[in-house]
Order: structure tokens, then C-alpha cells, then sequence
């Protein structure tokens, strides 16, 4: 059963009234926020939201100019959002990365083939 905050009767209370935390049964509790935050939450969501920036900003410039490289790096940011939010899902919803490993790492080999694209096109 999910929870934020207080504990419903199934054994996992947050350690202190500020946190906020959520739980799947049978799995441990995961701090969202507060003194028990998971160091690989905050990265995930630093790098899902500054690629979102980038993408938006590389998205706006590419508006302006109609360059292709700058299209093609606006959709390698867009996949690096993609990662992270698959990241970012397996983190607060209890899935391996293990798991995921392959595709991540299939997103990865994307990116840089389109940014080494983007670096090689001349116009």
C-alpha cells in the first residue's frame, strides 16, 4: 500500500513528521524528501529536469535557426529526458535498473551517434 507522510498500519512509519515517503508492500519505505533521501533519487531527478531544460532550450533554438544539427541535438536531449524518466520510474517504483541496463544503455549509444552527427554535419 502507497503512503505519504504517516504511517496506515503497515509496519513502515516515516522516522520524522517533515518526510515524506512512499511504500509498496512488502518493500521498504523510500524517502521523497527529508533527511532519508536516497542520494540516487536526487541525481535522477536533477538529470531528468536539466535535460528537460536543455531540450526546451535547444528546442527554442532550433525555432529560430532551422539548422539540422541543432534539430538532431534537440532530439538527443529529448532522449536523455526519456532516460532519466525511465531512471527515475524504476528508482520510486521499485524496479531494478539491472533490468533496464540494456535499454538505457541502447538509449546511450543513440545519443552519442546523434550528437557525433551533429558535430559532423556541415550545413
Amino acid at each position: 500500500m502507497l503512503y505519504e507522510g504517516i504511517d496506515l498500519g503497515q509496519g513502515h512509519p516515516p522516522s520524522n513528521a517533515f518526510e515524506i515517503h512512499i511504500c509498496k508492500e512488502g518493500n521498504p519505505p523510500v524517502a521523497l524528501w527529508g533527511a532519508n533521501m536516497n542520494f540516487e533519487n536526487i541525481i535522477a531527478a536533477f538529470v531528468t529536469a536539466f535535460s528537460l531544460v536543455l531540450f526546451l532550450i535547444s528546442l527554442n533554438s532550433y525555432r529560430r535557426a532551422r539548422k539540422m544539427r541543432i534539430l538532431i541535438i534537440c532530439v538527443a536531449f529529448l532522449l536523455f529526458f526519456i532516460k532519466g524518466l525511465v531512471m527515475t520510474v524504476a528508482l520510486f517504483y521499485f524496479v531494478t535498473l539491472q533490468s533496464q541496463i540494456a535499454y538505457l544503455s541502447i538509449i546511450d549509444v543513440v545519443i552519442l551517434i546523434m550528437l557525433f552527427v551533429a558535430v559532423s554535419v556541415q550545413k
